[in-house]
């Protein structure tokens, strides 16, 4: 077994775990609109931006399983190395747990928990998506010559990579939720259109 083997083996069970986070916070969303799950009180509003922050969060997770291709052979398999890479894949674990509410007796308002974590779940994706970029550009500024699958890394590319890191920004200090909701799905489309194949 070579080293990016055993990174990517180890990547993979953390990653498969901060999905598999995200499919249990879905699936007790729909427990709770099913009347299925004790809620402990009233009614709760579930809303739309949950459950679409977990799309994007797991559409971004998605992404950087693809991303990985690209710069994995290329980490260090040194302790620093394998730490550094951890550490960013723990950290979507991390996020992941923050996206549904834990105790959905606790919040009878969804739309209240998004604004309550938003900046724990949306700071981070920036951070992380932050520090993915910043080793891709090192290695290419190293004189690394990095597959570029499909779409060619072309400008289209990093023009939706762009756009989906300004949306980003903006939902750190939106209020609205309808202002909220449109980033959150302007995100997703521009993280779609970077796969767009030119």
């Amino acid at each position: 077994m070579s080293n990016f083997d055993l990174v990517a083996r180890v990547f993979g069970i953390v990653l498969a775990l901060a999905v598999s986070e995200l499919l249990k916070g879905f699936a007790k969303l729909w427990r709770v609109h099913h009347k299925v799950e004790e809620t402990g009180g009233p009614p709760v509003h579930i809303g739309w931006l949950v459950p679409t922050l977990g799309a994007l969060m797991l559409l971004d997770q998605v992404t950087f399983w693809f991303n990985f291709g690209q710069i994995g052979p290329h980490v260090p398999t040194t302790l620093f190395g394998l730490a550094g890479f951890m550490a960013v894949i723990g950290t979507y674990f991390a996020l992941s747990t923050f996206v549904f509410p834990a105790d959905v007796k606790l919040w009878p308002d969804f739309d209240a928990y998004y604004f309550k974590v938003r900046g724990i779940v949306i700071g981070g994706l920036l951070a992380v998506n932050a520090v993915g970029f910043a080793y891709e550009l090192a290695l290419v500024l190293s004189g690394v010559e990095l597959d570029a699958g499909d779409d060619g890394g072309g400008l289209v590319a990093h023009a939706m990579m762009l756009l989906t890191a300004i949306q980003l920004v903006l939902l750190l200090f939106v209020t609205g939720r309808r202002s909220s909701l449109a980033l959150l799905l302007g995100a997703i489309v521009t993280t779609l259109g970077g796969d767009l194949p030119f």
